[in-house]
Formats: structure tokens, sequence, C-alpha cells
């Protein structure tokens, strides 16, 4: 009978672990309150590394922090720091989710996905975006701007780029939903 037991155990055990395995939720982020999207893959074809400091202003409030980005083929790490270099969170995401860690409480501080969002709107191809927005919305590119607009055609992001040394980077990400606007200023970055 201990071993009837046991082995249904184990055969339980091995099934959960099984749907575990098989059963990968792709990360999502809110674009509006009422809309969610699904995140790409952090897959990529061009490596880079950014050094930023990021000033963000929301209700007439304004915080700055420092920001490492390195996006390798199949992963995206992100640090934030204090303008000092205290580190405040590590986001991981790669084929097994996103990982984030908190390491001093900070209010206020949005969701990594939503962190993940900015980020990737921001750097990602236009394609890649395509299949993962909602029907009738769009992200539109010119030289200089990309524009996400949703299905009456209204802005909902808008990030604005400059171009430094023959490489275009990211300057302003606006979110007219949400009511905040992140200025970035590079220290340094690295693409091919």
């Amino acid at each position: 009978m201990k071993t009837i037991i046991h082995n249904y155990i184990i055969l339980i055990l091995l099934l959960t672990l099984g749907a575990c395995a098989t059963n990968t939720v792709q990360p999502t982020a809110w674009v509006n309150k009422e809309t969610e999207i699904t995140l790409p893959p952090p897959l990529t074809d061009h490596p880079l590394q950014a050094q930023q400091l990021l000033t963000t202003t929301y209700k007439d409030k304004s915080h700055s922090l420092m920001v490492l980005l390195d996006v390798q083929k199949n992963e995206l790490n992100l640090v934030g720091l204090t303008p000092v270099g205290i580190r405040l969170f590590t986001i991981n995401y790669n084929q097994h989710g996103i990982q984030s860690k908190h390491n001093l409480p900070i209010p206020n501080l949005p969701k990594a996905n939503q962190v993940l969002l900015d980020i990737m709107l921001a750097y990602w191809p236009v394609s890649t975006w395509t299949e993962h927005l909602p029907e009738n919305w769009h992200l539109e590119e010119t030289e200089n701007k990309r524009v996400l607009t949703n299905n009456q055609n209204e802005p909902v992001i808008e990030i604005t780029y400059t171009t430094e040394q023959g490489t275009r980077i990211p300057k302003t990400i606006l979110h007219h939903q949400f009511g905040y606007t992140i200025n970035l200023d590079n220290m340094e970055e690295t693409a091919p």
C-alpha cells in the first residue's frame, strides 16, 4: 500500500512539473487602462548595451535613475541604480519569462513588465510588434519618431529619437494614456 501511495505521489509531482515546464506564458503589459498586450520575446540579432540617465515626470514630479541595459541574442537585462550608484532593481527577461529583484523598497515603481514595454517599444523593430498589438492598433515610425496609436487612431505612446554618431537613439517616451514622460540621456551606448 505504501508503495502505491508513494508511486502515486511521484506521478502527481512529475505531471505537475511537466505541466509547469510546457506551459510557459508570454509576459504582458498594459498600454492603457483597458488594453493589455503580450510582450514580444527578447530575441534580437542586434546586441545592445546602454547606460542611460532616465528622468521620469509624472504629475509635476520628477525622479531620476541610472539604468544599465544589456540585450544579447535571447536575453534582456536591465539594472536600475540611484544617480549615486546604489542598486535599486534588476530585471531579466529571457525564454523563461521575467524575473525581477528589488533591492530597495521604492514606492510607485512600475511593474517590470511595464518598464520592459517602454524599453522594447523604443528599441525593438516595428515588425516585431505587429503580431502583438490589438486589432486596428498601429506602431508607425518616421526618421525621428515612433507612435503607437489605438483603434481610434489616438496616440497612446510617442517616442522621439535623436541621432548620435550615426546611431538612432530614443530620447523621450511620452505615455499619453498614463500621463508620464521619460527623458533618456545616454551616458554610453554601443550597438553594431
